[in-house]
């Protein structure tokens, strides 16, 4: 598509809310083929879909090199995200609080850093795990476009479960 449009074209959008398939296949299991708090495919998702984004990055690149609107670049490359806000289910619980946090970090900001620094964090715990240099090459730099998603509200989970997984309130967390 970019090489037949690059005379025309100079925006591209590779994936359209990655983390609303990501979350609501594996941490939610709202969507087919998914299963609730399956952490060990989510990260497998969100490391996948980092992979497709710096594919198609480096395919655009490739393809279309022509700069159609004279402004220098030949290309714009942005990986849509939905925005979640997010709050605890009880401000005043310091374990909803830390789940928040994470969910927060989890959903709206990890992916950032995939996107614009080229840094991946598979724990979503802020600690990033250095990824192949193929993706960092491939993805820097790129211009996220945040679009407002439904707010979250989350609760701790009860269990030991993996990660310490937030739960939304809209989810079944494990007991």
């Amino acid at each position: 598509m970019a090489e037949e449009y690059g005379d025309k074209v100079d925006y591209y959008a590779t994936i359209n809310e990655p983390m609303v398939y990501i979350a609501g296949t594996y941490l939610l299991g709202i969507y087919p083929g998914g299963e609730t708090l399956n952490l060990p495919h989510l990260r497998e998702g969100y490391a996948n879909m980092a992979f497709a984004h710096a594919a198609a990055v480096a395919a655009i690149r490739e393809a279309d090199t022509i700069d159609a609107d004279g402004d220098g670049y030949p290309v714009r490359i942005v990986l849509v995200q939905a925005i979640s806000p997010t709050t605890p289910a009880d401000p005043n619980n310091e374990a909803d609080l830390a789940a928040a946090r994470r969910y927060d970090y989890f959903y709206n900001r990890s992916l950032f850093n995939v996107w614009v620094k080229g840094d991946l964090d598979l724990d979503f715990d802020g600690e990033i795990t250095s990824p192949p240099r193929r993706l960092r090459k491939a993805i820097t730099p790129n211009w996220p476009t945040p679009a407002t998603s439904s707010a979250s509200t989350i609760t701790a989970a009860t269990s030991s479960s993996p990660s310490k997984a937030p739960c939304r309130r809209s989810m079944r967390c494990p007991a």
